[in-house]
């Protein structure tokens, strides 16, 4: 299913992000994106670690890629 999912979004969207469909709502919907980048940064961090004992571990770490600017950058300015 994982697999399926990201084969439609790319057809879609070729530029798109990819971001691991771990996150539904109650009628097992993905929670959209712009949810999810609303978000706290520390209780995207609580889902994101918290999921990730779910994950294979060959998914593992990669939650984690989506949750910020590399170290060393910068954020864009807010205002």
């Amino acid at each position: 299913m994982f697999q399926s999912e990201i084969e439609q979004l790319l057809t879609r969207n070729p530029d798109a992000k990819v971001r691991l469909p771990l996150f539904r709502d109650e009628h097992g919907e993905p929670v959209p994106d712009a949810v999810m980048d609303a978000l706290d940064d520390d209780d995207r961090l609580a889902l994101d670690e918290a999921a990730e004992n779910f994950l294979p571990r060959r998914f593992r770490g990669l939650a984690a890629q989506d949750t910020g600017p590399d170290i060393g950058a910068t954020t864009a300015a807010s205002s």
